[in-house]
C-alpha cells in the first residue's frame, strides 16, 4: 500500500509541533511568573507638586518611612537636602540638621517635602518595593533617566522588620530610710486601706511592716471604684502618690495623683474609677515622709505595687 507510506511521518510532525507549542507556553508562563515575583510591587502613593514649585506633597496612599527613601538630584548627581513639614505644622525636620529625628519620621498624607538647595524638577525618589528592592517612586519633569543603582548608596541594605516594642513601665521608686517610720506615720487607732469596699481590704501599713511590697488584688465585676484611704499622718509632712499603668504598653491609664499633708491633717480618700481598670494593670502606691513642705529633705519612702487579677 504505497499510498499509506506518508501518513505516519505527517502525524509525527504534527504531534511534535504540538509538543513544542505546549512546552513553549509552559516555559513562557513560568518565566513571566518568576519575573513578576522578582520585581515586587511599588507603594501605592500619589504626589503633588506645590504651587511654589519647591515642595512635594504626599497626596494620598501608603505612608513612607523616610529612612527608606533616597532624594536624588539627577542633574548634579548628588543626594538632596530636604525638609519634612508635617501637615498643619509650622516647623520642619531637616534631613541634615535633624538627621536622627528625620530618619525616624514618616511621610504621610498631607505632609510635604521641601527641597533645599536643589531643583524639584530634577528630583528622583528611590525607595524599597514590596520585596525590599530599590525602585523608582517619583521622577521630576526634567529629571534625567539614570539607572536606579546610580541613585542608591553603596550601603543600601534591606530594612529589617521592626521588632515589637516591649512595655516600659517606670521602675518602682527605691525604698529609703527606716520602714518603721512609714509604719508609724498613721495614728495608732487608724490603718491605711486599699479596697473595693466589698472585697477584702489591703492594709498598707501591715504590708509595709512585713515588706510584702508586691501583691495581687482581685478586679471586681461591678462598678465599685478602687479606694485608697490613707487616714491621717502623725509625722511632719506626708506625701501619698498613686499611679496606674497599662502593663502591655507601659502607658499611664490613671494620672498620677498625690496628696501632701501636714502633721495631723486628714487625708482624703483617693478613688480610681472602675471603668479604666483591666486585669493585669499595675498600681504604684508610694508613701513618703518629708521634713519640709518643699520636699527637699526626704526621711523615708516605701512603695507598694498592686497588680489587678
Amino acid at each position: 500500500m504505497k499510498t499509506d507510506e506518508g501518513i505516519s511521518p505527517v502525524i509525527a510532525i504534527v504531534v511534535l509541533i504540538g509538543f513544542v507549542i505546549i512546552a513553549g507556553a509552559i516555559i513562557s508562563l513560568t518565566m513571566f511568573g518568576t519575573m513578576e515575583d522578582m520585581s515586587g510591587t511599588l507603594p501605592d502613593v500619589r504626589f503633588q507638586v506645590s504651587a511654589d514649585g519647591v515642595s512635594l506633597y504626599h497626596a494620598g496612599g501608603d505612608s513612607l518611612p523616610l529612612r527608606n527613601l533616597v532624594f536624588y538630584d539627577t542633574l548634579s548627581k548628588q543626594n538632596m537636602t530636604v525638609q519634612l513639614i508635617k501637615g498643619g505644622a509650622n516647623s520642619e525636620i531637616d534631613s541634615v540638621r535633624d538627621h536622627d529625628l528625620f530618619e525616624l519620621s514618616v511621610w504621610e498624607t498631607g505632609d510635604k517635602i521641601r527641597i533645599i538647595g536643589g531643583n524639584l524638577v530634577a528630583l528622583s525618589i528611590v525607595g524599597p518595593d514590596s520585596r525590599n528592592h530599590p525602585a523608582l517612586l517619583y521622577m521630576g519633569a526634567n529629571a534625567a533617566v539614570l539607572p536606579i543603582g546610580d541613585m542608591v548608596p553603596d550601603e543600601w541594605i534591606e530594612t529589617p522588620p521592626t521588632p515589637p516594642t516591649p512595655p516600659v513601665i517606670p521602675p518602682t521608686p527605691p525604698n529609703f530610710g527606716d520602714k518603721n517610720l512609714i509604719d508609724d506615720i498613721f495614728q495608732p487607732s487608724q490603718n491605711s486601706y486599699f479596697d473595693f469596699g466589698s472585697n477584702p481590704k489591703v492594709n498598707l501599713q501591715e504590708k509595709i511592716r512585713l515588706q510584702e511590697l508586691n501583691i495581687t488584688y482581685p478586679l471586681p465585676g461591678d462598678n465599685t471604684p478602687v479606694e485608697l484611704k490613707p487616714q491621717w499622718s502623725k509625722y511632719e509632712w506626708t506625701k501619698v502618690t498613686v499611679t496606674v499603668y497599662n502593663n502591655e504598653t507601659g502607658a499611664v491609664v490613671y494620672p498620677t495623683t498625690y496628696q501632701l499633708v501636714e502633721k495631723n491633717d486628714v487625708m482624703t480618700t483617693i478613688r480610681i474609677p472602675h471603668d479604666i481598670l483591666k486585669t493585669g494593670y499595675v498600681c504604684h502606691i508610694t508613701i513618703e515622709i518629708w521634713k519640709d513642705k518643699n520636699m527637699e529633705n526626704l526621711v523615708a519612702r516605701q512603695t507598694v505595687v498592686i497588680t489587678f487579677i
